[in-house]
């Protein structure tokens, strides 16, 4: 089966096409953008055209489902939704923090993050065990002092926009690397692995991104 990946939580939109199993990697493409709605089924045309395949081919659409950008997460999902509803194929969604956590070492503990604005990131716990991201806890929005006392007792690896934004969150030697959002290798890692054990979404209309928290607009509307 023929897989294609998305995920579009941060500027950086990631496109991957790929079998699960066997897990191969046939195409990805990487794009930092301002407009994912301009961009991100350009960078599908451009990975179907290197692995010399159309959309006929796929048997199934993974994307990365949040948290992060409010309006990439609903860009990103709704165009899964809609290949997926036309070609009759199954859909997954993958945790964006997750897909930060495949970065670091068989056994570690990591603590993905992401640049959630307003003084607060997006963070999920991971234990990375048999080459996958465990979760530890929930995924929430905390605010970066607040981690940052928790890291301190955790002894955990850090990763993501959130500790770049946050340079305190990430000790001497803690911080995985500079790159601030999922890669598209890493979509293809968890989405073979979701395709695997056959995830999929039940109903298609209800697949929604995972927020987490309210956006700005609602927020304040909330308190009125």
């Amino acid at each position: 089966m023929i897989i294609l990946g998305l995920d579009t939580s941060t500027k950086t939109a990631a496109v991957a096409l790929f079998s699960a199993a066997p897990f191969a990697i046939l195409s990805t493409h990487e794009k930092e953008v301002t407009a994912v709605s301009d961009d991100l089924l350009s960078l599908v045309q451009a990975a179907l055209a290197d692995a010399s395949l159309q959309l006929a081919d796929l048997g199934a659409i993974v994307c990365g489902a949040g948290p992060g950008s409010f309006t990439g997460l609903r860009v990103g999902l709704s165009t899964a939704k809609a290949l997926a509803y036309a070609l009759e194929k199954p859909l997954g969604l993958l945790s964006s923090l997750a897909l930060l956590a495949l970065r670091a070492t068989e056994g570690a503990l990591v603590c993905a993050t992401l640049d959630a604005h307003q003084s607060h990131v997006y963070a999920g716990l991971f234990h990375i065990k048999d080459g996958l991201p465990r979760p530890v806890g929930e995924e929430r929005s905390i605010s970066p002092d607040r981690l940052k006392a928790e890291l301190a007792t955790q002894g955990a690896f850090v990763v993501g926009s959130g500790a770049l934004r946050y340079p305190e969150l990430a000790q001497a030697d803690t911080l995985i690397d500079d790159s601030p959002g999922p890669r598209a290798v890493d979509v293809a890692k968890l989405g073979a692995d979701l395709a695997v054990n056959q995830r999929w979404e039940e109903n298609l209309l209800c697949a929604a991104p995972r927020y987490i928290r309210a956006s700005a607009p609602e927020e304040k509307r909330n308190k009125t």
